[in-house]
């Protein structure tokens, strides 16, 4: 794997890398029936982003680079060691999501990985939410405190970042200077 890469991307001087995809993405997810040259999927499945991120970081160091930073949307515990950056994938835009992000953050820090991130606002717009968009400043103003700020819709929505600019301008200004 390393080797394609290097020749594709790192040989032209890309050094970071967005590992999306990091997890065994099965359908069904009927683990139990997945075998791994280590061992039963059910038991071992989980393992992948992690051996992931270090066969990435270890082609990277043999390469000569020093600091290696990558995003990855999955990750283990000592996943940090291999300069994992982590994303918690592609969310939907409403208060309940948006719940459970904070409860994952905490989650993934208590793992001792340091850096984590999630979509501002979301990336789907979640077609169950009464909010109207009313989410963005709250979300800006917990991900502004993370150690990255990632942006990213897949379609721009009325009270939105790309739908009201003020009102999202006023709390990212706001926040990042408090911080």
């Amino acid at each position: 794997m390393w080797e394609k890469i290097k020749k594709n991307y790192y040989d032209i001087g890309i050094r970071m890398f967005w590992l999306d995809e990091a997890e065994p993405e099965i359908d069904p997810l009927d683990y139990e029936n997945v075998r791994y040259l280590i061992g039963n999927g059910l038991e071992v499945s989980s393992i992948y982003p992690y051996n992931f991120a270090q066969a990435l970081y270890e082609g990277q160091t043999e390469a000569g680079q020093k600091d290696v930073i990558n995003l990855i949307r999955c990750a283990w515990i000592g996943s940090q060691r291999f300069g994992a950056v982590v994303w918690s994938g592609d969310i939907y835009g409403d208060f309940a999501t948006l719940r459970r992000q904070i409860k994952a953050g905490l989650n993934i820090s208590l793992c001792g990985i340091p850096w984590w991130n999630t979509d501002i606002g979301g990336f789907f717009k979640s077609k169950d939410s009464p909010e109207k968009g009313g989410l963005h400043p709250f979300s800006t103003r917990d991900r502004v405190f993370l150690s990255s700020f990632p942006f990213r819709q897949n379609q721009p929505r009325a009270g939105s970042f790309l739908g009201n600019m003020g009102i999202w301008m006023c709390t990212f200004l706001t926040y990042t200077a408090f911080r």
